[in-house]
């Protein structure tokens, strides 16, 4: 958690606070990112930052926090629907977590870095619990998916759960950058003008291969 001083601070330096850390975590991966490269940009002294977090891990936790906050806020209730056919449900939460990609791409992409191996023990920890809980939650709709007799009964639920999460993550992504022209991992510094149509192709054909594969 922020401490007091952070919460305390005017909206409009807090923001240039938060946007500045946003850039540098984005555009670096957890153990490259660099406090002093971030208080530089700010233009403060390096203590500050420590009145406002109690260090690096601290401060990368809580905007990984804000982003969830932030893709929730964008995701209407709809999308999480907990009956119904499993691949229309899959459809409408991973197309609208592609949409908020498309409008607050460098939020979005903060969500992945948490996914990447670091020296930091505390960071790899919490890398082991994010992704865990996000198998568990595939593998949970897969399951009662398959006891609904939507889906294939032959297939190990752990090996499906870890692909159809890699597929509706980083893989989606980077089929939604080559499909508007550009590089895998590219990271748009504002919103996307991308089409609907656009999107929707990318969401079509991840759910064709998907329904084609475990669709009973």
């Amino acid at each position: 958690m922020p401490k007091a001083t952070f919460l305390q601070l005017p909206d409009d330096k807090r923001t240039r606070i938060v946007q500045a850390a946003l850039v540098e975590f984005s555009d670096h991966s957890y153990d490259v990112a660099s406090i002093s490269r971030l208080v530089s940009t700010l233009g403060i002294a390096k203590g500050s930052i420590y009145q406002y977090f109690g260090d690096k891990l601290e401060l990368f936790t809580w905007l990984l926090e804000e982003a969830g906050r932030r893709k929730i806020a964008a995701i209407s209730p709809d999308s999480l629907a907990t009956s119904g056919d499993v691949f229309a449900r899959l459809r409408a939460m991973y197309g609208a977590g592609l949409e908020f990609w498309r409008a607050q791409p460098r939020w979005a992409s903060l969500g992945l870095r948490v996914l990447e191996p670091s020296r930091e023990p505390r960071l790899d920890a919490l890398r082991q619990r994010y992704a865990a809980g996000a198998h568990a939650f595939v593998r949970g709709l897969l399951a009662e998916a398959q006891g609904m007799e939507q889906i294939r009964t032959d297939m190990d639920l752990d090996a499906a759960a870890h692909l159809v999460t890699a597929m509706l993550s980083v893989g989606m992504r980077d089929a939604f950058l080559a499909r508007v022209g550009l590089a895998p991992g590219t990271l748009p510094d504002r919103p996307l003008d991308v089409s609907d149509e656009d999107l929707q192709v990318v969401i079509d054909a991840a759910m064709d291969l998907l329904e084609g594969g475990l669709r009973r």
